[in-house]
């Protein structure tokens, strides 16, 4: 049986979304009369002889080295079935390459892409505009304001890899993570800001998305930031999000997030919740959190632990999925558990960084798999050890 909460907004991804479309129709005839401009002053620059300086002055190239080893192991509890086999991976977990193109003062088109897996997936591919001090806007492909952790770089990320809880929601359901779309950034002064996007339902089965016939997905992020007077640094938000995924089901969640750091300590703690639709035609009522503790000894150490935690509502979540890369067993799971201990020696500040972690994680209530499902539960440990190179 449906929820009354995706009755209510079968209305949104029908006939509610036909405004977002009529907005962004509005929008971008006075949005093209402005970059119209912009576009003419970068080829007056060109037409006059000055490229190459122009060049040298506006375009940046930048890189991201990621080498990782994996080593993984899963145990099976209250089933006869054999234990999954050991994942022992060394590999390139990323391989980015950008380039930033300043094409006048306030126009720039942003390319980032990544070729660890001998192919190329594209991270940003946007162009970005900025009519004002307190005003942005991105037009293209990139990650959506969906997560704080999920949308904060790789290369700050403290944990080698993200929290179960976050690979839930962005990987796995798909509500975060890559959209091509519009985004507009405000910042209102004294730390406050906001984010808001309308974006391509990447899993819709249609191309391109149909604005005016609910094909959309809708983003909201709110945040506040600033220092206490006792020195510490604080930030706190609030994400919202709306995705249909073309075939009469959605999502919609909301994540809450903080931040707070003081005298080398960092607390950071996010929670997210919300309803997915699933093919059976019911609504699984998920909940997830993730709690990181961090200090630095001096200039070049640091300590991390994370805790993190998924309940899926009835929604099968493989371990191997939660845990990345970790071997696979054939079971879903409708909770999963994990804790994360590890340091980062910072070489040449963040540029030039190296990592090691351990990882524990359990997933329980088992939803799917071979055989006998009561009391069928899963264990997944190892460790992880990572190199960064920025450039």
């Amino acid at each position: 049986m449906k929820s009354h909460l995706f009755a209510t907004l079968n209305p949104l991804s029908k006939r509610g979304c036909r405004w977002s479309g009529r907005i962004l129709l509005a929008i971008l005839p006075l949005a093209g009369s402005s970059l119209l401009g912009e576009t003419r002053e970068f080829f007056g620059e060109v037409k006059e002889g000055r490229l190459s300086s122009y060049v040298s002055e506006n375009v940046r190239f930048s890189g991201r080295l990621h080498p990782q080893f994996d080593y993984l192991e899963s145990e099976l509890k209250g089933t006869s079935v054999a234990d999954p086999e050991t994942a022992q991976r060394d590999f390139f977990r990323r391989v980015f390459a950008g380039v930033k193109v300043d094409l006048s003062r306030s126009l720039r088109v942003n390319y980032l892409t990544d070729v660890s897996d001998r192919i190329v997936k594209n991270q940003i591919a946007r162009l970005e505009w900025k009519p004002g001090d307190a005003n942005k806007i991105y037009i293209g492909y990139q990650k959506v304001p969906f997560g704080f952790e999920d949308t904060m770089s790789s290369s700050k990320v403290k944990p080698i890899e993200r929290s179960a809880n976050t690979r839930f929601w962005n990987e796995v359901v798909g509500i975060g993570s890559y959209h091509s779309g519009v985004y507009y950034y405000h910042d209102y002064g004294q730390g406050m800001d906001s984010v808001l996007g309308l974006a391509h339902n990447v899993k819709s089965e249609s191309d391109w998305p149909d604005v005016l016939d609910g094909d959309v997905s809708l983003y909201a992020r709110f945040t506040k930031e600033g220092k206490s007077d006792y020195g510490s640094f604080y930030q706190a938000g609030v994400d919202v999000g709306y995705q249909p995924y073309g075939d009469g089901r959605q999502v919609l969640a909301a994540s809450f997030f903080g931040n707070l750091s003081y005298s080398g300590y960092e607390l950071a703690l996010e929670a997210t919740g919300g309803e997915i639709g699933l093919v059976e035609g019911d609504a699984a009522k998920a909940f997830g959190w993730h709690a990181q503790v961090s200090r630095m000894w001096g200039e070049k150490w640091e300590w991390v632990a994370r805790a993190s935690q998924i309940d899926t509502g009835g929604y099968q979540l493989k371990l191997s999925s939660a845990i990345r890369k970790a071997p696979y067993s054939g079971f879903k799971y409708e909770q999963v558990d994990s804790i994360y201990f590890g340091g980062n020696y910072y070489m040449k500040g963040n540029s030039v960084k190296f990592s090691v972690g351990y990882e524990l994680a359990e997933g329980r209530d088992a939803l799917s798999g071979s055989g006998v499902l009561d009391g069928v539960s899963e264990v997944v440990s190892g460790f992880r050890a990572r190199g960064q190179l920025l450039f």
